[in-house]
């Protein structure tokens, strides 16, 4: 059973050297757990030159494993991408804080992720960098200036909530710099035109952008009663939500005063644009269609029969999935607690779906019909399960894994109401026959001829280059995924259950092609699956260097 737990941060000491003149990687695979002895003594955050770790949560898994995620610090701020994964007995780890276990740490115990040392003598030659208040607003208005200045339509861009840290940032050579993380929402006009979410990191001092990325990521109460109706497209034909023998299940939804609300504990619907709770008259129920209380197609648009109605089964299925196959609630708050699918429907003209960090939501289509299928719904909801766990980088080759994780959740959420799989994602929301966003048998089909990588998928790991959009360098895991599933005693299921355990144990955000494949090894491992057919299934893709996890981008 999974169980997460946020802890007060407590901050250890992490040894470092005064004489060295750049920070050096530390590859925690690589070294004696022992090593960790040292860091259990602890000190003020105050203190100059000091690099701390702090707990940032706790997940156990079935095997009686506590997997503790921790973050590294430089005098209270933040060192980008060096994260690091403890594993430990659950009975060594309970009720123990982080510096306790550290005391008793053994070399029957493993780590794995990312640490840097020797921060300090990069940092002390940027002494002069001013860290005020007023050099973090500077750093926002450059950020934003500069998103705006790229857009091909500047007009009707509104920013909302900036934020901006202080952190420290390694760049390709291991240089450690002063820097702010810029954050903000930018909604775009018309509507229609997806929102974004840019993350910048900039120097602290000049303002040179080191990187940038959007993190909009695209792709029990007395009265809660049995609803339903119609959901589904021209390509899918009318799809019937009433439980019925050869019909798709019913939902579940709160009924008031003759009004029924898509609002469970468990699952919210609501309009994108309005923000008001999907709701239809209910007076009766239907003795047609399992004594529920249909809705038949209220809200149809686009040919969509009813978006909502998609939406709240969707939801429902995605949530029995996550907790019926995998034991694990599909999206939690920090504190560990299971959190509701909050999913926003109606967005006009928009041929996209995103998870903002806290909802999912889905556009009506223009090209395409509605966006609520299934497969795109567990797709969008799955990027959540990442960001709540290994929180994997929107960018490079762990954009990739991403973006190939929530795709195998689409999988998974074929195989649990149809026990079979189509292979593709978005088919049934084309208006053009036989297209689809992506295939996981073959990725490059969406090349149509073009040599895989040219603004399409990429089916092998020797294709990818810097720079590749995450959708498209998606295709090496997603091939990897579907070669697992169909090996002898495999299926979605079971190769989805090795992805779902290395993206919660293992994984890091800046996790590599090749080391995420060395976890999700170690993953079978845990489980007590082949790992040789992992390995052949990454193999195939060309990831053929399986001797750590986790390594950074």
């Amino acid at each position: 059973m999974c169980s997460r737990e946020i802890v007060a941060p407590v901050f250890l000491l992490l040894m470092t050297s005064q004489t060295a003149m750049s920070a050096n990687l530390l590859n925690l695979t690589n070294q004696a757990t022992t090593v960790l002895n040292s860091f259990a003594s602890t000190t003020p955050l105050t203190k100059r030159n000091t690099v701390t770790l702090a707990e940032i949560n706790r997940y156990n898994d079935r095997n009686h494993i506590t997997h503790i995620r921790v973050q590294e610090y430089y005098e209270q701020y933040p060192v980008l991408n060096a994260q690091a994964v403890i594993h430990v007995s659950h009975f060594k780890a309970k009720q123990k804080t982080l510096s306790q276990i550290l005391k008793n740490i053994s070399n029957a115990d493993s780590m794995n992720g990312n640490l840097f040392t020797n921060i300090e003598a990069d940092l002390a030659k940027s002494s002069t960098v001013q860290l005020t208040p007023q050099q973090s607003e500077r750093a926002i208005q450059f950020a934003t200036r500069h998103f705006v200045s790229k857009e091909d339509q500047t007009d009707g861009i509104i920013i909302s909530n900036p934020s901006s840290k202080q952190i420290v940032w390694l760049d390709d050579k291991n240089h450690a710099h002063w820097a702010y993380q810029v954050t903000f929402d930018a909604t775009r006009a018309p509507i229609g035109r997806v929102p974004a979410k840019p993350t910048y990191i900039i120097d602290a001092d000049d303002f040179s952008i080191y990187r940038v990325w959007d993190n909009i990521h695209t792709t029990t109460a007395n009265n809660t009663v049995r609803g339903g109706g119609w959901g589904g497209n021209p390509n899918t034909g009318p799809l019937s939500y009433d439980g019925l023998p050869d019909h798709l299940p019913a939902f579940m939804v709160r009924r008031e005063n003759n009004i029924c609300y898509f609002e469970t504990p468990e699952i919210i619907v609501k309009h994108a644009v309005t923000g008001n709770v999907m709701q239809y008259d209910c007076q009766d129920t239907d003795p047609s269609h399992n004594t529920v209380y249909w809705s038949d197609q209220f809200d149809v648009v686009n040919e969509g029969y009813s978006p909502t109605n998609d939406a709240m089964f969707s939801a429902q299925i995605i949530k029995a999935f996550y907790q019926s196959w995998y034991n694990v609630p599909s999206l939690i708050y920090p504190d560990g607690s299971e959190m509701p699918l909050n999913m926003n429907v109606h967005v006009p003209m928009m041929d996209n779906a995103y998870w903002d960090g806290q909802s999912m939501t889905f556009g009506d289509g223009e090209r395409m019909y509605p966006l609520t299928e299934l497969g795109i719904a567990a797709h969008e909801v799955s990027h959540g399960f990442t960001q709540q766990h290994s929180n994997l980088n929107y960018e490079g080759q762990s954009g990739g894994m991403n973006e190939a994780f929530s795709d195998m959740a689409a999988q998974v959420a074929e195989s649990y109401v149809y026990n079979q799989n189509s292979w593709q994602l978005g088919k049934n929301v084309f208006k053009t026959e036989g297209e689809a966003l992506r295939y996981m048998d073959q990725p490059s089909k969406d090349c149509y001829g073009k040599t895989p990588g040219t603004f399409c998928s990429i089916d092998n790991a020797n294709q990818y280059y810097k720079g590749l959009d995450v959708h498209y360098s998606s295709g090496v895991y997603n091939r990897a995924f579907y070669l697992l599933s169909n090996m002898q005693n495999w299926n979605p299921r079971k190769a989805f259950d090795v992805m779902l355990h290395a993206n919660a144990s293992y994984w890091v955000s800046t996790t590599t092609f090749a080391d995420g494949a060395a976890c999700v090894i170690r993953a079978a491992d845990d489980l007590r699956y082949d790992k040789q057919d992992v390995e052949i299934a990454f193999k195939s893709v060309g990831i053929t260097d399986f001797d750590t996890c986790t390594n950074h981008d």
